[in-house]
């Protein structure tokens, strides 16, 4: 069934009963999180409204339909299922902000205000030599420790660096506000569409990338080069100009 789904099958639910509309239900969500393509989100909506139908929503099943909706920009929608379902508390949506269009030309990303109330999409110019920093809200964190208490890589990420993570309903929102509520330089953005963002690797663990010219040049991976990630480091900066 995940294959089935992770190719844009369609979800047949005639004759299914509630157990097997369970087993539906897992297989959806997987693929969901994992590839949120149109064909993965509706499925799932299909799988929803049938379980809706029958009264076996759960917290976890609006959760994902959220998720989806969000991770295919479908806002209004996601902030509907907050509106519909009140009992469930799910937590609140930001105002997502956004005047660039469908194809602005650059990769774009989500950047949260001071308030944490708001998201504005902005284009990220990577025609100019930077460090991107990718990975999840957890992943990060221990990078940005070793980072900022570096004397030599430290100043030069704040320079030149941006952090980000995987997209609103793919990371989460609560995890990204609250990162961003915290006393430091570095302030986590999120990308618009990880389509976008083609000339990084498949996103895995956390890593460091240096981008010249639109163009990938280098990519450290922070967790499985631990023991010469640095020397690793300090020697592509300096290769391509943004370490003296």
């Amino acid at each position: 069934v995940r294959e089935h789904l992770q190719h844009g099958g369609r979800v047949e639910l005639g004759g299914a009963d509630d157990r097997e509309l369970g087993l539906l239900r897992r297989a959806a969500q997987e693929v969901g999180r994992s590839s949120p393509g149109q064909a993965q989100v509706d499925a799932f909506r299909a799988i929803f409204a049938e379980r809706r139908r029958r009264d076996l929503v759960s917290t976890d099943d609006v959760l994902t339909m959220q998720s989806l909706w969000l991770a295919s920009h479908r806002f209004a929608d996601a902030r509907r299922l907050t509106s519909e379902f009140p009992a469930m508390k799910l937590p609140r949506l930001p105002h997502f902000r956004d005047s660039l269009g469908a194809s602005p030309g650059q990769p774009t990303a989500w950047r949260f205000d001071a308030t944490g109330k708001q998201l504005t999409r902005e284009a990220v110019d990577l025609a100019i030599s930077r460090i991107l920093v990718t990975g999840s809200c957890d992943e990060l964190r221990a990078v940005a420790q070793d980072i900022a208490a570096d004397p030599v890589l430290g100043p030069a990420f704040e320079r030149h660096s941006r952090w980000i993570t995987q997209a609103p309903g793919i990371e989460s929102l609560e995890a990204v506000r609250e990162w961003n509520a915290q006393p430091s330089a570095i302030r986590l953005l999120m990308v618009y569409d990880r389509d976008e963002w083609s000339m990084l690797p498949a996103w895995g663990a956390a890593a460091i990338h240096v981008v010249k010219d639109g163009a990938l040049a280098d990519s450290i991976d922070w967790q499985q080069d631990a023991l010469g990630r640095r020397e690793n480091l300090v020697a592509a900066l300096r290769r391509h100009g943004l370490l003296d």
